[in-house]
């Protein structure tokens, strides 16, 4: 009887550690629809985004959401020894509705199939690139076109599956960083 109180207690002490890492990130795969809008899917929601924005944003998985930047202030800002310049957005899920405390956000539903809320988490300061005009202009434009990526988003119900019919699939996993 001790001998098997201690082997349950050797495994409970192995799993514990294992158990308390926290989550990779959202796993998505990547295309690209007939109008040259990128898209992502993820496995309760699809977000399209606009064609213009073709090697002009990075995709970095983030703790437990998928944050999106500003390709060109992004590299202006590492350049000097700054990280995480041009923030645009990330995408969340939230089992409950912890995320409507942030400072700025756009719902983008909730999820039956999975029974998490889905937002966008967007910035709360200003991160566009200072020091070049062009490069802060860009960043505003991309901003700008921030809600209608919310307002264009799916979240897949029981019924409704990822609808990648129009959509050149990429083999790029939910991996790293990368420009688009």
């Amino acid at each position: 009887m001790k001998r098997i109180f201690i082997l349950i207690l050797a495994l409970m002490l192995i799993a514990l550690p294992s158990l308390a890492e926290p989550m990779t990130g959202l796993a998505f795969t990547t295309g690209t629809a007939e109008d040259g809008s990128l898209m992502f899917y993820f496995e309760d929601l699809s977000l399209r985004l606009p064609a213009d924005w073709q090697e002009k944003v990075l995709a970095e998985p983030s703790g437990n959401s998928l944050a999106f930047y500003h390709r060109a202030s992004y590299e202006k800002y590492l350049a000097e020894g700054l990280e995480n310049g041009g923030f645009l957005f990330s995408l969340g899920a939230s089992v409950n509705s912890s995320f409507s405390e942030l400072p700025a956000f756009e719902y983008l539903g909730f999820s039956e199939i999975s029974c998490m809320n889905y937002y966008l988490e967007l910035p709360s300061d200003y991160p566009a690139y200072m020091g070049d005009e062009a490069v802060r202009a860009e960043y505003d434009a991309m901003y700008a076109q921030i809600g209608q990526i919310a307002q264009d988003a799916v979240i897949y119900g029981e019924d409704t599956a990822a609808p990648q019919d129009d959509v050149e699939a990429t083999d790029d996993a939910g991996q790293g960083n990368r420009h688009l």
